[in-house]
């Protein structure tokens, strides 16, 4: 692990407590790290376990500064918040949990009470993570009774962009008749939303 990934180890948990660095310096005789952060009074010095891997580093450094390991539940609930700084961070932490998150992010994804805004904060986390398991449960939840899931599946396909989901698509293309009614808005017709995200996803070319 080389200096500047040290540096990014540091800057990265500070981000998950919502933190911004003011300066950050590196003593090259003690291999202590000093840091300055706004809003916080004291300076903090970090010398990480020599041969340690980033995730090492991450792990030391958290509990250096009293950050807890993030929970699933509620990481995806800072989600909803408004403030941009503690969204990033939530995005942050689930994307450091990685693969165990995928599914709890993609279940509540598919809630029929959630708002775009926050599906849209859920679909840029899982992009995040870049899992293939992310699209094989996408998938999954095209053959969704819910009128309202397979929407929202439809959607996030559009917006991951991944090639695995053409033929799918393409098989929903062929039998979807369905239309979600939307409170004082046009229905939405999903097969003209899957030809759409058809269409999209061929685009970029992922």
């Amino acid at each position: 692990m080389d200096n500047n990934e040290i540096q990014s180890c540091i800057i990265d948990v500070l981000k998950l407590r919502g933190m911004r660095v003011r300066s950050i310096q590196h003593n090259q005789l003690t291999k202590t790290w000093h840091i300055n952060v706004f809003d916080w009074n004291e300076q903090i010095r970090f010398k990480p376990i020599p041969g340690s891997t980033v995730e090492e580093c991450r792990l030391q450094f958290r509990k250096q500064i009293g950050l807890e390991e993030p929970t699933i539940e509620e990481e995806i609930d800072n989600l909803r918040l408004r403030t941009p700084d503690n969204i990033y961070a939530a995005m942050l932490a689930l994307k450091e949990i990685g693969e165990q998150a995928v599914e709890p992010l993609v279940q509540s994804l598919l809630e029929e009470k959630e708002s775009p805004t926050f599906q849209d904060r859920v679909v840029d986390t899982l992009k995040m993570i870049d899992s293939s398991k992310t699209t094989a449960l996408l998938i999954k939840a095209l053959e969704d009774l819910d009128t309202r899931k397979r929407w929202s599946a439809i959607r996030a396909l559009a917006k991951i962009g991944d090639n695995g989901a053409i033929e799918p698509l393409k098989q929903l293309i062929a039998v979807e008749t369905s239309v979600l009614p939307v409170p004082n808005a046009l229905p939405i017709d999903l097969k003209k939303n899957a030809e759409e995200a058809l269409k999209w996803i061929i685009a970029s070319g992922r």
